[in-house]
C-alpha cells in the first residue's frame, strides 16, 4: 500500500479522534469534562493532572492484559 495514502488515512483518523476528544462521544464525557472532574477532586492542578494520567495508564495496562484484546 502506498505510504502517502496510509499517512493520509492516519491523519484523518487522528483528526477524528481529536475532534471526539474535544466534543465528546455518546455516553462519554469530553476531555474538558474529564479534566474538570479531576480538578474538583484534587487540591491543585499538578495533583489533578498526575492522577488523571496515572488512572489512564492503569486503564490502558488493564486493557492490554486481556487475552481477548491481543
Amino acid at each position: 500500500m502506498d505510504k502517502v495514502f496510509e499517512a493520509g488515512k492516519m491523519l484523518k483518523a487522528l483528526d477524528f479522534i481529536y475532534d471526539k476528544a474535544l466534543t465528546g462521544v455518546a455516553n462519554f464525557n469530553t476531555a474538558e469534562d474529564l479534566a474538570n472532574s479531576y480538578l474538583r477532586k484534587h487540591s491543585d492542578k499538578i495533583k489533578a493532572a498526575n492522577s488523571l494520567v496515572n488512572n489512564q495508564v492503569k486503564i490502558l495496562v488493564d486493557i492490554g492484559t486481556h487475552d481477548d484484546v491481543n
